[in-house]
């Protein structure tokens, strides 16, 4: 079953789509006196017209140009892609590998048709044809795949690193030395050399009109081998690896090495031409080199610079790249992540606002210190997971976000931009941080989605149509199956309407920004959610629910009576059904002006908002979509599709009696989408990349299946003018788990892990050594009233800090693992066995009261988990002191 996750990735304010790339550069192509060099920072830039294209999210390992102006590239992320330009940049994904895909190599192209082969570290040679006409024209057309090799061994081995191809063949070479041919006619291998190279192959090069190949490999060996006949011509053994070769002839070329060295091979003989200097080592090897006009561009491993050797006078020019982050580590809070940048500047970053924080000062120490330094007390257990990917710090959630909560404190220094619903925080209660973060970065999408609920309601509450006005636009979704799960005939209809362009991060460009709606999904919902109109769904948690509990029966926490919902048919059969992000777009980091300027912002006005600026929003609604067997469908896989299941709910809903309003004499349905809009919202600061990632059945990893740029909010009604298309799109692309968990807040009572722990009074041992410590003088006096008969044994003096004891059966404690110090403070006092004058006064336990862990004075809101972390370190029972504070 495919599973998918959703991340967000920040970008910080001043974050500009300027034209260097951010990370090493991987390959320089000049074609028809166009430049175009791809980087690991997934970025393709133009030279010539100072364009920046953002294609994959991970490293671009390969490019295959068939003009300046299209090109297909391959990447880590598991990807080929398409790019072409019409009067902007396009860019459709059009095949997948199951792993790193790691070598492009262009076979023909006539007629529109273009075919290539692709390999990969999951082991396979594929071939494909590509209609290059059906891809600029339709939705969701992906490559023809012609053949498909599996060079897997019985060790298990087998990636293919590198490959090479002409009209005839393709040569690959993998990670255990062997040179195999692969005929494109019989699709067939039809030559292997098992001992090509002693270790793995790096480069495959052909040479001297595609009659010869050069290969080189990780040990620095390098040969050059006959492609009609098989054999070695010549062997040469080098210092280094070499990782890029440039040139067309044998006795002429370009190889540059792991060191950073380049070397000219000319006939026999071998000079180097560049070698960094002794202050330069660190840069790495060298990526890319391409010859224009006497001029060597290079690239190195180390940086994101470009490189231009003038041949003739060696005279070396250097176009500085940009900087990205390389490592992150997410804080204790799970709220804020350090980060680092190839220029070693260490950023502290909020992951729930979106913003960056604070720029560390060098001065604090080196990456992990200030990781060390910076980790607070605040322990909660992980709600995300956080990464780098293409320079950028991306957030991951799953289902699974909902798992942490924090208390009002907290949220204390965010900005709370729904004042007016939201009643004060309250220091002591506890809030869902996964959902306070989730519902923040997407209030305008929520926002949107009421608003179209409140139209299809009004609708379908006129008596001027008692069939179906309207349903959710749903599209298809393309793969290898999905004539499998779409109606034949409504596929045809949708083709007549598809829209000619799709929204992706990963596919928008620096010129423009025009936002279009991506393909959706076919009509498989898996069920109708009917839920009674007067349940709201929400139980919340006090924090008197989560008080002290001693050994013994658990105290039953307070529940809520909940009416029983609607049986409903769900099909088990299998989703497989599955989407690829083929979107197109213009890219752009900063927040698109606003079109409409408009006097309200209420919700219950922004279905009357225009899309095109003309005073009204035309929700899409599609009247042909609904199944008259519910049982026939298949488990849905994304948000429209759950959608849909509400709206299907609202038809068959009998009206209300208890309603009093009604439209043209019948009443409206009352909505499904249940939510608590007492929930504060953070304001969110930046921009956000959002992206569904895809881990399809048999991958060794995640893939991206959308993508699209989610500009900062502006928390008026223009957001919805502004963002239209993209809301669009995120209900077609969205995973139907977080549909339900945004539309059906059905929180139950959260229940925590309990902990045991032991009270006890503090001990001051420097006090009693103290006072016990007597002169000589007082010692012979003691001894004397001993002697004397009449000595009575004295009572050892307290410490001032000493408070009253606790009955022993009341000493061994068990609570929940979010509880706070201040909370156990008061469960102590409770217990005392007699009062003390601050309790006589009746002063708050957390002003007088200090409680010890191993010594160390607990802070009153330090949770019990964060105690037995940070302080207590074992599984063992934790023993807590209690005694006065000092004066």
């Amino acid at each position: 079953m495919s599973k998918y996750t959703l991340s967000f990735g920040l970008l910080p304010l001043e974050l500009d789509s300027d034209t260097k790339h951010l990370l090493p550069i991987s390959s320089i192509t000049n074609l028809d006196s166009t430049v175009i060099t791809t980087g690991r920072d997934g970025n393709v830039v133009i030279e010539e017209t100072q364009t920046k294209l953002a294609v994959h999210s991970d490293w671009i390992s390969g490019i295959a140009c068939l003009s300046a102006a299209k090109f297909l590239t391959v990447s880590h992320d598991f990807t080929i892609c398409y790019n072409w330009k019409t009067t902007i940049w396009n860019h459709k994904i059009v095949g997948y590998h199951a792993d790193y895909v790691k070598g492009i190599a262009l076979i023909g192209l006539e007629d529109m048709k273009c075919r290539y082969a692709t390999v990969g570290l999951d082991k396979k040679l594929k071939i494909w044809e590509l209609d290059l006409f059906e891809v600029e024209n339709e939705e969701d057309v992906e490559a023809k795949l012609l053949g498909k090799f599996d060079n897997t061994t019985h060790h298990d081995a087998g990636s293919i690193y590198c490959l090479t191809a002409t009209k005839d063949v393709i040569i690959f070479g993998d990670n255990e030395g062997r040179l195999s041919w692969y005929d494109i006619n019989s699709y067939s291998v039809i030559r292997t050399i098992d001992d090509a190279a002693g270790v793995n192959l790096k480069t495959l090069k052909l040479l001297d009109d595609e009659t010869t190949v050069l290969s080189t490999s990780a040990d620095g060996e390098i040969k050059l081998w006959n492609v009609e006949s098989g054999k070695c011509l010549w062997t040469k053994q080098l210092s280094h690896a070499i990782w890029s070769v440039e040139g067309t002839l044998s006795k002429d070329l370009f190889l540059g090495d792991c060191m950073g060295n380049i070397t000219q091979l000319q006939g026999n003989q071998i000079s180097v031409i560049y070698k960094p200097s002794d202050c330069d080592t660190k840069t790495g090897g060298i990526l890319a080199m391409a010859i224009i006009e006497d001029v060597l561009w290079f690239s190195r491993s180390g940086n994101s610079d470009l490189n231009k050797l003038n041949l003739l006078s060696k005279k070396l020019t250097v176009i500085e790249g940009g900087h990205a982050l390389v490592r992150c580590s997410l804080l204790t809070n799970r709220r804020h992540v350090i980060t680092e940048n190839t220029s070693g500047e260490l950023e502290k970053w909020d992951i729930v606002s979106c913003e960056l924080v604070e720029k560390i000062s060098r001065d604090e120490g080196n990456f992990d210190e200030v990781v060390r330094k910076l980790n607070p007390k605040e322990v909660l257990q992980h709600w995300c997971s956080v990464s780098i990917k293409r320079g950028i710090l991306f957030v991951k959630i799953n289902e699974r976000f909902l798992n942490t909560e924090v208390y009002g404190s907290a949220l204390t220094d965010y900005v709370i931009v729904n004042e007016d619903k939201v009643d004060e925080i309250n220091l002591d209660e506890r809030y869902n941080l996964g959902r306070i973060a989730v519902n923040s970065l997407l209030h305008g999408f929520i926002d949107y989605e009421l608003a179209k609920d409140k139209k299809f309601r009004e609708d379908i509450s006129s008596t001027k149509k008692q069939t179906p006005p309207s349903t959710p636009n749903l599209l298809r979704r393309h793969n290898s199956m999905a004539s499998d799960h779409t109606n034949p005939d409504q596929h045809k209809d949708n083709k007549s309407i598809k829209e000619k362009r799709r929204l992706s991060i990963f596919t928008k460009f620096t010129q423009s920004n025009n936002t279009t709606p991506q393909s959706s999904a076919p009509n498989t919902p898996n069920g109708i959610p009917d839920v009674p109109h007067t349940y709201h769904g929400i139980i919340e948690e006090s924090e008197d629910e989560m008080g002290m509990m001693l050994p013994g029966p658990a105290t039953a926490l307070p529940t809520s009576s909940k009416p029983a919902n609607l049986t409903l048919t769900r099909s088990v059969t299998e989703q497989s059904i599955e989407r690829s992000a083929t979107p197109s777009s213009t890219f752009g980091f900063h927040n698109r002006s606003s079109r409409v300027k408009l006097e309200t912002n209420s919700i219950d006005d922004l279905h009357s908002i225009s899309s095109t600026g003309n005073g009204e929003v035309n929700f899409k609604f599609n009247s042909k979509s609904f199944s008259k067997d519910l049982s026939e469908r298949k488990p849905g896989l994304f948000l429209n599709e759950y959608i849909e299941e509400v709206y299907h709910a609202y038809l068959k809903q009998a009206p209300n009696s208890s309603s009093t309003f009604m439209k043209f004499g019948r009443r409206i349905p009352e909505t499904l989408f249940i939510r608590d809009s007492t929930r504060p919202v953070i304001q969110i600061k930046s921009g956000c990349i959002l992206t569904v990632n895809h881990w399809k059945e048999g991958s060794t990893g995640e893939t991206i299946a959308f993508s699209t740029y989610l500009p900062p909010p502006t928390y008026t009604a223009n957001d919805l003018i502004d963002n239209y298309h993209t809301y669009e799109s995120l209900e077609r692309h969205l995973p139907i788990w977080l549909g339900k968990i945004l539309f059906k807040e059905d929180k139950v009572i959260k229940t925590y892990p309990k902990i045991t722990f032991i009270i006890q009074p503090w001990k001051d041992e420097a006090h009693l050594s103290e006072e016990t410590q007597q002169s000589p003088e007082a010692e012979r006096l003691v001894v004397e009233h001993k002697r004397s008969g009449f000595h009575k044994k004295s009572k050892p003096p307290e410490s001032p800090l000493m408070l009253p004891k606790i009955n022993d059966s009341n000493v061994r404690l068990t609570a929940a693992n979010m509880i706070k110090a201040k909370k156990i403070k008061t469960y102590i006092v409770d217990r005392f066995e007699s009062k003390t004058p601050e309790m006589k006064n009746k002063e708050d336990p957390s002003e007088w009261l200090e409680i010890l862990c191993k010594g160390t004075v607990l802070e009153n809101d330090i949770t019990l988990s964060a105690i037995r972390t940070l302080y207590w370190k074992s599984n063992t029972d934790i023993v807590l002191e209690y005694r006065r504070k000092p004066t």
